[in-house]
């Protein structure tokens, strides 16, 4: 019973840290779906000067996992990180007040703070999951080495 009960504790402390790592994922994935709205919105301007109904309409056909469609409004999901949802709201705000040229423009310039924070987090993730690997597993063998 006493080695059931040891296993069942460092399995939980080992899998809190991998948990954190997760975290980092999902961040990265949201950060990736915002690019590819960029890229479908500059695709979408570029070649057929669409409008801003025509591109809620092309984003609720994607089903996009982090952006959302309510409303003819285009936010994140709830839970994502504030570090960049105030950005994805001043793109979304920005869209249609300039001509296509600025349009194009403004797709270039978040596309770049968003690729910017993509490469960031990537760094991060690798940071993060090395650590959290080492430290749930010290943790787990601590456990191990008190209890027996």
């Amino acid at each position: 019973m006493r080695v059931i009960i040891i296993l069942f504790l460092s399995a939980f402390v080992f899998s809190l840290g991998l948990l954190d790592s997760l975290k980092h994922k999902k961040y990265n994935a949201s950060l990736k779906e915002i690019l590819d709205f960029i890229s479908l919105y500059n695709n979408e301007i570029r070649f057929r000067q669409s409008d801003y109904y025509e591109l809620v309409s092309l984003c609720e056909a994607q089903g996009y996992k982090y952006i959302t469609v309510s409303e003819d409004l285009i936010t994140l999901t709830e839970n994502q990180s504030p570090s960049f949802e105030g950005e994805f709201k001043d793109f979304i705000n920005k869209i249609g007040t300039t001509d296509v040229d600025g349009q194009l423009i403004l797709c270039r310039e978040y596309s770049e703070i968003f690729d910017t924070l993509l490469k960031e987090g990537k760094e991060k993730e690798k940071t993060k999951l090395k650590v959290n690997f080492a430290l749930s597993t010290l943790g787990a063998l601590s456990i191990i080495v008190i209890f027996l």
